[in-house]
């Protein structure tokens, strides 16, 4: 495998181990505690993040199998194609900084026991790594998949996605422990 996939592996769990930290231990009414009446509590942003994951995941592992049966892909240019997750995206724009419509299938959530989403968070890293490690990543550069914000990507950048993803919400969920009022 490639150093820099690896790399790249390693700087998404370094991502996960964060936001682990940042959740475990936390009293239940800690995790459910909102800053406000529209914002997510810690709970919810983890369970977001859970779910998030096994989308991008699932979009990944099914552009491959559709590369497999010979289906066709969206075009992208090859200097985006090149292109690190994060500097494509800053190229691009970022999405709105105000909180973003997510579709169902992400959207989390309230009241999940700590624990759990722990050991979800884990698992759910152990089974990506896992997933994107069998996979060879010049294919992953070659092949595309549409995303509902960032637009058309590699699936290589899918998979730095996921550190990023995590990487965001490891920080709303530091802010969200910092607030007046957190009862930690």
């Amino acid at each position: 495998m490639a150093s820099r996939f690896v790399d790249v592996l390693d700087t998404n769990a370094a991502e996960r181990r964060r936001l682990v930290a940042l959740v475990e231990g936390l009293s239940q009414s800690a995790a459910d505690w909102r800053p406000g009446p529209d914002d997510w509590s810690i709970g919810e942003v983890a369970h977001h993040v859970i779910l998030a994951e096994e989308s991008m995941r699932t979009a990944v592992e099914r552009s491959v199998a559709r590369h497999a049966a010979g289906k066709r892909f969206e075009p992208m240019p090859d200097a985006e194609r090149a292109l690190p997750f994060a500097e494509l995206a800053a190229r691009r724009g970022t999405p709105a900084t105000a909180p973003l419509r997510h579709p169902e299938i992400v959207t989390p959530t309230r009241g999940r026991a700590v624990g759990d989403l722990v050991l979800e968070l884990e698992r759910g890293a152990a089974v990506s790594r896992a997933a994107f490690e069998a996979l060879d990543p010049d294919l992953l550069r070659r092949l595309t998949c549409p995303h509902p914000l960032f637009g058309v990507l590699t699936l290589y950048q899918w998979v730095e996605l996921v550190g990023s993803h995590d990487r965001t919400h490891a920080d709303q969920i530091a802010q969200v422990r910092r607030r007046p009022g957190f009862p930690g």
